[in-house]
């Protein structure tokens, strides 16, 4: 395999804000290897240097892995020296890159044997390993690459968790994120684009944000049990050290032609947003938020070509929704006008079929629900800006044949669940009379049809709940599984509960109107339908006991207060 010098693409786009600058590669020399390294284990050198190291038949244990590490550190250092020795004759040193290569991917066996992963760590290989990401030669970093998404592969590591954290950890210590990323960069040109001359460049970048998407599985993803805040070690140091978080930034942008890398860009950036709140505030930091919401503005009249596109778009959004998750964030969604650009989504359509449903108009109300939940200043904005217009279509369903056949059936319950829950928002976060009043007017429109929509959709979840509560009094009887009261609430907000409990507030916050039409259609259709207001307030004593409110527990206490005074008892009715 020929050497050959690394690429360069024109200089321009300096002044970009996620630009970073040029990576400094790792260099290495001869003397690397005349030292004694630290860690070694004596155990290498009494290796058996005569054995065929390459041969895949080999049975993998300790003694194999150290044959595997001596033959890959005598290669590289031989290498090393070659290049060294003959600088300017790159025929000279071919044959020692073949072999470094043909080594490096022995390594890649162990991904087999994750419980051989420990002694890889004693023997101090992945400090060379890390080396080589700095490699002159793009096909040995790309090869290089690729075995260390295997080795660090979920499918890898799950039945020996112990040993991927311990590979995770070493590739830490050696320097192996700021590594990562500078062999990430190189395969692309200033511009951020890969470069056309070979086509292992993107397989290279696919490989190095696997790396990366793996590093974060292994360390984990933790809550904090006083702030609710996440946390991911390894998605944290990654983005600490090196640019990482404007590589993504860049790299999803809504200029960008959309392809593999743009696909697994967005995946990452998604996932590391969920996974960390530091992560979150340094993307808003940097202006990362605004960056998301161009990416997304793509999508307001265009449709995504392929499958692929649609996982794009859909990534973008779970982004967003990740971001917004605090008051301040939210703040700042709003200030860049994030609640008119959903809209806009909600509304566009590419075929001028007032009937269809954009792509993008799922993620957009599963954004608006994420934004106006506990949040006064956004449901006022909200409504200022016409959302109920859009809104209530998709609580009534009027798109709802049109949207299975296109999207599915789980398109249709997002847009059942999202409205009914935004809807719920708007309710309990909606103080100013004349808006409020608005909000309520919709139920008295087209002879009440939205009281009759808010009780079929209530019967609907209710269906959905009673069957779940029966497969879990049924497993409980036959298989004997035994679930928490904590972990049966779990399972039936799953299976639908979150959702009842959102009609259900609606349907008391309707009735504390005191709108004699509205109580008269609402009581009509409850009857018949054989639901009492005893059902809607044990619903609203269940939600109250385990479900917390981003206003506190004071707050969440008057909500429910106010939610149960509003609903009258019917003769002979207890209230425990």
């Amino acid at each position: 395999m020929p050497a050959r010098a690394p690429e360069r693409g024109d200089d321009d786009d300096d002044d970009d804000v996620f630009a970073a600058p040029p990576p400094k590669r790792p260099t290495m020399d001869a003397s690397f290897f005349d030292a004694d390294r630290a860690g070694t284990s004596a155990a290498i050198a009494d290796a058996d240097a005569d054995a065929n190291v390459n041969d895949p038949s080999s049975e993998l244990d300790a003694k194999r892995v150290r044959q595997l590490v001596l033959a890959f550190e005598r290669a590289y250092a031989e290498n090393v020296k070659q290049r060294a020795k003959h600088a300017d004759e790159p025929a000279r040193f071919a044959e020692s890159e073949i072999e470094l290569d043909c080594e490096i991917k022995a390594l890649g066996q162990l991904a087999s044997a994750p419980e051989l992963y420990a002694e890889l760590v004693r023997l101090n290989v992945m400090e060379s390993v890390v080396g080589i990401l700095g490699h002159e030669n793009e096909d040995v970093v790309a090869d290089t690459l690729e075995v260390l998404r295997e080795l660090t592969d979920g499918d890898a590591v799950e039945s020996d968790e112990e040993g991927g954290k311990a590979l995770a950890d070493a590739i830490k210590r050696a320097g192996g994120y700021a590594a990562l990323y500078a062999a990430l960069v190189r395969f692309e040109d200033k511009r951020g684009d890969t470069r056309a001359t070979t086509s292992e460049a993107s397989a290279a970048v696919s490989s190095a944000l696997g790396i990366v998407e793996n590093l974060g599985e292994i360390v984990g993803t933790t809550v904090d049990e006083d702030s609710g805040e996440s946390c991911n070690e390894a998605f944290e140091g990654l983005c600490d050290e090196t640019d990482l978080l404007g590589w993504l930034l860049k790299r999803v942008e809504k200029k960008r032609v959309v392809d593999e890398n743009k696909l697994a860009a967005s995946e990452i950036l998604a996932i590391v947003l969920q996974s960390s709140a530091r992560c979150r505030k340094k993307c808003l930091d940097m202006n990362g938020l605004d960056a998301l919401l161009q990416a997304v503005s793509a999508y307001k009249k265009r449709e995504p070509e392929d499958d692929g596109e649609k996982e794009l778009v859909e990534n973008l959004f779970d982004a967003v929704c990740a971001v917004v998750m605090t008051p301040e964030t939210k703040d700042e969604f709003l200030d860049l006008e994030g609640i008119e650009l959903m809209l806009m989504i909600l509304r566009g359509s590419s075929s001028g079929d007032k009937k269809a449903t954009p792509f993008a108009a799922i993620p957009a109300l599963k954004c608006l629900d994420y934004v106006t939940s506990g949040n006064k200043r956004a449901c006022e904005r909200f409504v200022d800006a016409g959302g109920l217009k859009s809104l209530f279509p998709a609580f009534m369903g009027r798109n709802v044949k049109t949207l299975r056949k296109t999207f599915g059936n789980e398109a249709v319950l997002e847009q059942q669940t999202r409205s009914s829950s935004l809807l719920c928002s708007m309710f309990k976060n909606l103080a100013d009379t004349e808006r409020r009043d608005r909000l309520c007017a919709k139920f008295v429109e087209d002879d009440h049809a939205k009281c009759d929509r808010l009780i079929e959709l209530w019967v609907e979840f209710a269906k959905r709940v009673s069957a779940e509560q029966s497969r879990l009094e049924n497993d409980d009887e036959d298989l004997g599984i035994e679930l928490t009261e904590e972990e049966e609430y779990l399972q039936k907000l799953d299976a639908g509960l979150a959702t009842l409990e959102h009609l259900t507030l609606i349907l008391a916050n309707l009735w504390a109107t005191g709108h004699a039409p509205i109580l008269r259609r609402l009581y009509a259709n409850a009857s018949q339908n054989s639901i009492t207001l005893g059902d809607l307030r044990d619903i609203i004593r269940e939600y109250a006991h385990h479900v917390g409110d981003s206003g506190g527990e004071d707050k969440r206490a008057e909500q429910v207060r106010a939610a149960l005074a509003s609903l009258p008892y019917a003769p002979g009715e207890r209230d425990d």
